[in-house]
């Protein structure tokens, strides 16, 4: 290879770099929280119909394209997950230091649909045939209660004629081969509820769900194979003069299978 010729490649290599960037700076600025990435669904589709693919979206929210002609073998699936864990009323601003993108959901996971899209120009602009499809899933639910719901689909969709999977996500430089189990829960505690002064001594549901979690805080875990739980989100009550008839909180534990 000439001198000339790594140039050229360099050259390249920085320019992708620099549009997986910025796309996933436009990426970013669309909202997308966990059950409400519809709209952050339909920018990417038209994505992916500027770059002369037909993009699908399922009923739940999942972007599929599917490149190349080898319809009798199976398929290799990148999964890159569109929602975060940002709400809606999240102020939503990317600000870029040198090679740092600081925003609400850059990294995860923006940056991970832009990197996808990213590959796939590539492997076109090189014009390379892989020796088996590749099917490009943006998925959703993959944040809290959504439970990889994404996920679960794309892969039962492609469940028969399915060879490997390779999910975008996490830190840079760094690949992950072997997977944690992850549970997640939703608690409700319900009780009769009333007024605090008239009713006191009436069970509240808040003292109730937070007496669960004290005792979940005292469990003991295993170091080997690394276990974890969290109390990630709590909520429930009516106003503050009022023994809470309602309380829930949602709870995550990973574990190794």
């Amino acid at each position: 290879m000439t001198p000339f010729e790594m140039e050229q490649i360099h050259t390249d290599a920085c320019n992708r770099i620099e549009a997986a960037a910025k796309l996933a700076q436009r990426i970013c600025e669309v909202p997308a929280p966990t059950g409400s990435e519809q709209e952050r669904a339909e920018f990417v589709a038209a994505l992916w119909r500027e770059r002369g693919y037909t993009p699908e979206i399922d009923t739940l929210g999942n972007i599929y394209i599917r490149r190349g002609q080898q319809e009798h073998r199976p398929v290799l699936m990148l999964l890159a997950h569109t929602d975060t864990v940002f709400p809606h009323s999240t102020p939503i601003s990317v600000t870029r230091d040198g090679d740092i993108l600081r925003g609400p959901g850059i990294g995860d996971n923006s940056l991970s649909v832009a990197a996808m899209i990213t590959a796939l120009d590539m492997l076109d602009s090189l014009k390379i045939e892989t020796a088996v499809d590749i099917v490009a899933v943006a998925d959703v639910g993959e944040e809290g209660l959504g439970n990889l719901c994404g996920a679960r689909a794309a892969v039962e969709r492609y469940r028969e004629n399915l060879g490997a999977v390779i999910v975008i996500d996490g830190d840079i430089g760094q690949i992950t081969h072997i997977a944690v189990g992850s549970k997640r829960w939703r608690i409700t505690v319900r009780g009769p509820g009333g007024h605090s002064f008239g009713d006191f001594g009436t069970p509240s549901a808040i003292h109730g769900l937070s007496r669960i979690i004290a005792a979940l805080s005292e469990m003991e875990v295993p170091q080997e194979p690394k276990t974890t739980f969290n109390v990630g989100t709590i909520e429930g009550g009516t106003s503050v003069n009022t023994i809470a008839a309602h309380a829930r909180h949602a709870l995550n534990g990973y574990f190794s299978p």
